[in-house]
């Protein structure tokens, strides 16, 4: 059985996801069918499926908020008529929930790709598509939360996304398999078709990419320490601090605790300049008490 994170290659995409899709597709035996990405961006920007509608004549609906991005978004695809611009942000309910704007598109209610990448509401955008049970789904998820934290950030709360674990969980609500993980984004197929892949099909634990994650670890006495550097917020400097100084709010949960960590290593540099002005400081005062 083969790992599919070995089939990594990035050609648009954050983490190799290009190649982890185009193997899932082949071992499926689809050449050709329907994707579906939001936040779609410019259409090239770190999309995880440039590639399927670009090279491979895939049909596509590509949905992005942003006016300015949609513009660059709609220029690039214009060549393209099996591509489907749409400018809206997506809801988990409502008018512009992704049910109703795939209404408004050809796209067939077993399209084969989902790509779901908006930075915090992923998980509740996915739990409310009811009318669409695309093949192959590829969702966002926060990798700072270690494997057996099961969190969902709260719906109206765009910081802080969800675990590998919840979304692990909510894809077995809705029947699909886990069958990778990147650093960033993790692939779920249909359960009906999932052995048809001929892959490994991991747990939470053997997926998740531990490479990525930042500890928080302590003496006996309760000092803080990293095991690594911060991946999305710098510890060095004042700008750093003050991010971490003034969080987003907290939501109610057992599993989070508020910490700020100061990286004081500058002092290293900092100190040997330090020095002989605070000695000049002292001298120019004594002078001045004369």
């Amino acid at each position: 059985m083969q790992d599919l994170y070995d089939y990594r290659n990035k050609i648009t995409s954050q983490d190799g996801e290009d190649g982890i899709i185009s193997a899932i597709f082949e071992k499926l035996g689809l050449g050709t069918g329907w994707c579906v990405e939001f936040g779609a961006w410019d259409g090239l920007k770190l999309s995880n499926t440039w590639d399927l509608w670009h090279n491979k004549g895939w049909s596509a609906v590509l949905i992005e908020g942003d006016t300015k991005k949609f513009a660059d978004l709609k220029a690039l695809v214009s060549e393209f008529p099996e591509v489907t611009p749409l400018e809206a942000f997506v809801d988990s309910q409502g008018g512009n929930s992704l049910d109703r704007l795939l209404d408004r598109t050809s796209v067939p209610d077993d399209f084969e790709l989902l790509s779901v990448d908006v930075d915090g509401w992923d998980y509740h955008i996915w739990k409310g598509l009811r009318d669409y049970g695309p093949k192959v789904v590829v969702i966002e998820y926060n990798a700072t939360f270690p494997p057996h934290i099961d969190f969902v950030g709260a719906q109206d709360d765009s910081h802080f996304g969800a675990s590998a674990l919840a979304l692990s969980k909510l894809a077995k609500e809705k029947e699909y398999t886990l069958v990778c993980c990147t650093r960033t984004n993790m692939f779920f197929v249909r359960n009906d078709i999932v052995q048809e892949l001929g892959v490994v099909q991991p747990t939470v634990e053997e997926a998740f990419r531990h490479d990525h994650i930042t500890y928080v670890v302590s003496t006996q006495h309760g000092n803080p320490f990293l095991t690594r550097d911060l991946p999305f917020v710098g510890t060095r400097g004042f700008k750093g601090v003050l991010a971490q100084a003034l969080p987003p709010p907290i939501p109610a949960s057992s599993e989070l605790r508020t910490i700020v960590i100061v990286d004081l290593s500058w002092l290293r540099i900092a100190l040997p300049i330090l020095v002989p002005v605070a000695k000049l400081a002292r001298m120019l005062w004594r002078l001045g008490r004369r």
